[in-house]
């Protein structure tokens, strides 16, 4: 069992119940657990209902309390108490449906099987807490090691097809992102009610709790050390901290680590059922920035540069075609794996055209420079935050036909500042490559000007749009140099990518910040970390 708190234990916001929204095709369910016990603190249990069938037994542990219940198929409740060193007294509820709590214990409560396959349901612990009552400093310290731990059983080696370490972050960063972007009006947040059958979180139980790659890797192996106490719905916050603190630089994994252990807050309960209210609430990326501005400002309460900020969760992983019809990396193989301000850096320091994946019928953005890996992709919901579409609207790779890139020679930045952090290359090439005609695109002034002169527009044209497969208009950015029609809606907030791209210690302090607001959404009372938990 877990220490009581040296307060009085945390409450949360009961969330309220919202109308489900319209139903989307659905995978086939994950295959259910037959029996669970969830356990909660309880001031003291009593059954309220006449005939109830009430049995004691002695001298038991926690886990053979849970088997009695378990096995007793008219059992409902089972309450464990006055436990020393990890042996008490076990009470089971039968033909209990309604119960008080009048005292100071643990009640475990049956789940029976259900359709709706939530994290918790899936994973290993059987007796798992659902609100954490205690998080002391060093439990939180602990915790994250055992979740950094797992990153040692994977390869660090990467290139352009494979990246054991990117695509185990960027699968447990989804699984964050997914739990907290479904609240509105008070329901959902960080509470680890997220239907793992549901097509939108493909690829996730794999981290989560079947494993990944040959190592069979999965967060499960570090949360059964600690479920007894520490809640899923909190663990998967703090499992995402210690993910990113972990791959970012060395020069500011400190200040990452201090940054998130000092805003984090306990308390959070896990829901198991009844979610469904989540359902179409994930953004789509797609519907390009009227859903960044849906979910992440209307619903969740983010201002537009805490907006851009915590996109940049895509700075880790990739998308895969199978999971969600589109396909690629966000960074390098390099900036896959870390977490730093890499997403920034791409938009504006490359090219990038629209591409149509005929497997899933989704359009996303493409490398379309004339040199660079392959791999490398943007979403509508991405490039959207910095460049507009110069017909009007969304900026849509689907209908938006032009190439999204900086023009060096008519910006109101200085390039130079990003052309630092892409090795001195502006779309692929050194920037003191002299203009050739490059594969049958004609103009220049015969090799005479530098790539970045400020006349050299048609170069640089050339360069960062060489492989776009219709017109070369630019999409708009009044920041960047592009041109844009009189009247048509700007980009969500290109001066803050700019700023992100520019410098990461402002992009980090704006994280922290959106992230703080992410993963507490929803709860009234939370509390910080403790020195130590009452015994």
């Amino acid at each position: 069992t877990t220490a009581a708190p040296t307060t009085a234990a945390p409450t949360t916001a009961a969330p309220t119940t919202a109308a489900p929204a319209a139903s989307r095709t659905a995978r086939e369910p994950l295959p259910p657990v037959e029996g669970k016990m969830v356990k909660k603190f309880a001031r003291h249990t009593q059954c309220t209902d006449e005939g109830a069938v009430i049995k004691t037994i002695e001298n038991i542990d926690e886990h053979a309390c849970a088997d009695e219940c378990l096995n007793d198929g008219a059992c409902n409740f089972a309450d464990f108490k006055n436990a020393l060193d990890g042996v008490g007294d076990c009470t089971t509820l039968t033909g209990c449906d309604t119960t008080s709590d009048i005292g100071g214990h643990y009640l475990l409560k049956k789940i029976a099987k259900q359709a709706f396959n939530s994290p918790q349901w899936m994973m290993s612990c059987k007796v798992p807490l659902m609100t954490t009552e205690c998080m002391t400093s060093d439990l939180y310290d602990r915790a994250s090691a055992a979740v950094v731990a797992l990153f040692e059983q994977l390869s660090t080696d990467c290139d352009e097809e494979d990246c054991e370490v990117a695509d185990f972050a960027g699968c447990l960063l989804r699984m964050a992102g997914h739990d907290f972007m479904d609240f509105k009006d008070g329901a959902g947040g960080s509470d680890a009610c997220t239907d793992m059958g549901d097509i939108d979180n493909g690829g996730l139980s794999e981290c989560l709790f079947e494993g990944e790659f040959d190592a069979k890797v999965s967060l499960n192996d570090a949360y059964s050390q600690f479920c007894d106490e520490i809640s899923l719905a909190d663990f998967i916050v703090l499992a995402a901290e210690a993910i990113m603190a972990h791959l970012a630089p060395q020069s500011t994994e400190n200040a990452w680590q201090v940054g998130f252990k000092n805003q984090f807050q306990y308390g959070r309960t896990t829901a198991f059922e009844g979610c469904d209210f989540s359902i179409g609430l994930l953004p789509d990326p797609a519907a390009s920035c009227s859903d960044v501005n849906r979910v992440y400002i209307q619903n969740m309460g983010l201002s537009k540069k805490e907006a851009v900020a915590i996109s940049a969760v895509h700075t880790l992983g990739r998308a895969r075609m199978e999971n969600s019809g589109y396909e690629g990396w966000w960074s390098d193989p390099d900036n896959s794996k870390t977490w730093n301000n890499d997403y920034y850096v791409s938009m504006v320091g490359k090219g990038w055209c629209p591409k149509h994946n005929a497997e899933s019928g989704k359009d996303q953005w493409k490398l379309c420079q004339y040199k660079g890996p392959a791999h490398q992709m943007m979403l509508d919901s991405d490039l959207c935050l910095v460049y507009g579409n110069p017909g009007g609207g969304d900026l849509k790779a689907k209908t938006s036909d032009c190439c999204a890139w900086i023009h060096a020679f008519d910006t109101q930045i200085d390039y130079r500042k990003i052309m630092e952090k892409t090795g001195d290359e502006f779309c692929g090439l050194p920037d003191n490559t002299r203009y050739r005609t490059l594969d049958g695109w004609s103009g220049g002034r015969n090799g005479q000007l530098k790539i970045l002169d400020s006349t050299n527009g048609a170069a640089q044209l050339q360069l960062c749009c060489h492989e776009s497969e219709g017109s070369v208009a630019d999409c708009s950015s009044k920041l960047l140099g592009g041109r844009s029609n009189p009247g048509n809606p700007p980009p969500l907030s290109e001066e803050d990518v700019w700023l992100f791209a520019e410098d990461g210690r402002a992009w980090r302090q704006s994280f922290l910040s959106a992230w703080k607001k992410a993963t507490t959404n929803g709860y009234q009372v939370l509390t910080n970390l403790v020195d130590a938990c009452r015994s």
